[in-house]
C-alpha cells in the first residue's frame, strides 16, 4: 500500500483526496499492556456500508464516532455517531464528504468535511452546534482528536499539526520533519501523531514541550494515533511485508494487537478503561469498524 498518506492506513482513503527510534520515557502510573491479554473485538459497521471505521468512543455513554463508505472505490465517506444502537450522521450542506474522528466525555466531537471543491475544513460538534475550525491562513484543516477539556488537535496545510485551545491556534511541528500530523491528545495535554522524515513515517509523543519519536521495532512505518490518561499509546505500524498491525505502547513495552485472521488491522485509540477502537481489513479490501475489549 502507498504509505504517503496512510493516516491510519486506509483512513487516508477517506481522509484525503488532497494531498528503531527513541522510546517514550517511562512514568509512574503507566501500565504495561498484559502480555497474555487477548482482545475480543465487536464489529460496529454502519448498516449496508461497504467500509466502516470507528475512530473513537466515549466510554461514559458509549457513543462511538467514525466514518463509512457505501462504495469502496469512493475516496470520501460520511461521518457518524453511534449511541444506543442509533446512528446520527454528520451532514454539512454542499459537502462532498464528512468524518467524525474524535469524541470526549462531554460528547463533543471533532472531524472534518470536504467542501464542494474537495477542500477539507475541521469541525467541532458541541451538542449539535457546529463550529468550523480553519487554521488561520491555511488552505486546508482537519481535526482529529479532542480531550475532556475541549482541546483539539489536527493538521493544517497538509504539512503541520495544530492545537486548538478554545479559539486560539498553535502549530505543532516535529523538529526537522517534512510533515507533521497531530492525531490524539489526553487530559494532561500530551499529544501523539506521526511525522515524515526523508524516507519514512514515524510516530511521536510531545509531552511538556518535549518531542519523542516512536518507532515500532523493525517496522517500516509507525503512526501513533491515540493516548489515554495513563500514557498508553495506540496506533498502527507496517511490517517489512507491507502488512499493517495495531499496537499498544506502554511503559517502554510494545504489543501487537491484531484482529485474528484479518489481513490488516489498525488501532485508532486506547481509552482509560483499556478499550481500543479501530478497524480491520478483510480479504476483499473492505474495512470493518471494531471495538476491542
Amino acid at each position: 500500500m502507498n504509505t504517503k498518506f496512510q493516516v491510519v492506513v486506509s483512513l487516508t482513503l477517506f481522509l484525503l483526496l488532497v494531498s528503531a527510534g527513541a522510546a517514550a520515557e517511562a512514568r509512574p502510573g503507566m501500565r504495561h499492556p498484559p502480555k497474555n491479554k487477548t482482545y475480543r473485538f465487536d464489529t460496529l459497521d454502519y448498516p449496508g456500508a461497504a467500509s466502516s471505521i470507528v475512530f473513537d468512543i466515549n466510554t461514559t455513554d458509549k457513543t462511538a464516532v467514525g466514518i463509512f463508505r457505501t462504495v469502496v472505490t469512493v475516496a470520501y465517506g460520511t461521518g457518524f455517531a453511534l449511541k444506543g444502537g442509533k446512528y446520527t450522521l454528520l451532514q454539512v450542506p454542499g459537502a462532498l464528504g464528512t468524518a467524525l474522528v474524535g469524541i470526549n466525555r462531554s460528547d463533543q466531537m471533532v472531524g472534518y468535511y470536504l467542501d464542494s471543491e474537495g477542500v477539507p475544513h475541521g469541525v467541532l460538534d458541541s451538542g449539535g452546534k457546529i463550529t468550523v475550525l480553519d487554521y488561520p491562513g491555511a488552505d486546508q484543516t482537519l481535526a482529529y482528536g479532542i480531550n475532556d477539556s475541549g482541546l483539539v488537535v489536527g493538521s493544517y496545510h497538509g504539512t503541520y499539526g495544530f492545537l486548538y485551545d478554545h479559539g486560539n491556534y498553535s502549530s505543532i511541528n516535529y523538529p526537522g520533519s517534512l510533515e507533521t500530523t497531530a492525531f490524539g491528545i489526553n487530559s494532561a495535554g500530551e499529544i501523539v501523531g506521526f511525522w515524515w522524515g526523508t524516507s519514512s513515517l514515524h510516530g511521536f509523543l510531545v509531552s511538556g514541550g518535549t518531542y519523542t519519536s516512536l518507532d515500532y521495532p523493525q517496522a517500516e512505518t509507525t503512526q501513533a494515533l491515540g493516548i489515554n490518561d495513563a500514557g498508553e499509546i495506540a496506533g498502527v505500524y507496517q511490517d517489512a511485508r507491507g502488512v499493517e498491525h495495531g499496537f499498544i505502547y506502554s511503559n517502554g513495552a510494545w504489543k501487537t494487537v491484531d484482529v485474528s485472521g484479518a489481513p490488516n488491522s489498525a488501532l485508532a485509540r486506547i481509552k482509560n478503561n483499556g478499550q481500543v477502537t479501530g478497524y480491520f481489513m478483510d480479504a476483499l479490501g473492505e474495512e470493518h469498524a471494531v471495538l476491542g475489549h
